[in-house]
């Protein structure tokens, strides 16, 4: 259980704080796995289920990886990976209508047990929408495993910026009469934006995809770069404090108890974890 607690305590804190740092919604991806193991370790009073654990850190681990010192990042089309999509969307679903069926029915989703006829449908809902996410996140896994290195140059560099409910960020270019349009995180976009030639080394997967680190456009930059990030950290952790906030008024409104009590009670049981 003190595993459990830990994987939960700390995957949220890293969820919230990386998808305010990097820009990268998917980030947030990892709070449908790291809340119910929350809810199993403090809310259920139940015995800890190993198969949800394993599921949800297997997912988290990938979100991670597909994610992580990716500064700019390029996905070919899907044309040629049809079948695996397919597959992997199968895959998918067969395991998240388990994880999510199970949560509902044990009460680990935040709110009491639903009886077995009625947690199917959210349970289905939930899957295909999860199910969906992880094409993306498992194919580039696998491509960016089985990456080699290139050294690639782009030219009639501008900046791509689109605002909404969903912010998007990156960088368009143009590669041997090829446009390529590139995601980019927040750090790497400041950096970049008015740049008009990139050459850098990137790693190419075998399914096309082009993932380049975001340090390597540091060098000459150090000033920039540490103005940029003193700025997304207080961002980040502004919103790890007021994800914290929110959770603690939920479980004020949950336990009938007043702040304090609910810290008081929060931090002895982090004394037993730790």
């Amino acid at each position: 259980m003190a595993i459990i607690s830990i994987f939960a305590i700390a995957a949220s804190v890293y969820s919230v704080f990386s998808g305010v740092y990097s820009g990268r919604k998917i980030y947030f991806f990892i709070l449908l796995w790291s809340a119910p193991m929350a809810f199993m370790s403090y809310m259920s009073g139940q015995s800890p289920n190993g198969i949800l654990f394993i599921i949800s850190l297997v997912t988290t681990a990938a979100v991670i990886y597909s994610c992580r010192g990716a500064g700019l990042w390029y996905t070919a089309p899907h044309r040629r990976k049809k079948f695996l999509s397919a597959a992997v969307f199968i895959i998918s679903f067969v395991i998240y209508i388990y994880y999510y069926y199970q949560c509902l029915i044990s009460g680990y989703m935040g709110f009491g047990p639903l009886s077995r006829n009625m947690a199917w449908i959210p349970s289905a809902l939930l899957s295909i929408f999860s199910a969906a996410l992880s094409i993306e996140i498992y194919i580039t896994c696998f491509d960016r495993y089985f990456s080699k290195p290139e050294n690639f140059i782009i030219i009639k560099c501008s900046p791509v910026r689109k605002n909404g409910i969903i912010k998007q960020r990156g960088i368009k270019g143009v590669r041997n009469g090829t446009e390529y349009c590139f995601g980019a995180d927040r750090k790497t976009f400041f950096l970049i934006r008015n740049e008009k030639h990139i050459s850098v080394n990137v790693k190419k997967g075998v399914f096309g995809g082009i993932y380049v680190s975001g340090k390597v456009f540091i060098k000459g930059n150090e000033r920039r770069s540490r103005r940029i990030r003193r700025r997304l950290l207080r961002q980040a952790v502004l919103a790890v404090t007021f994800a914290a906030l929110v959770v603690l008024l939920a479980l004020r409104l949950k336990m009938a108890m007043g702040f304090s009590s609910v810290i008081i009670t929060l931090w002895g049981t982090l004394l037993v974890i730790f």
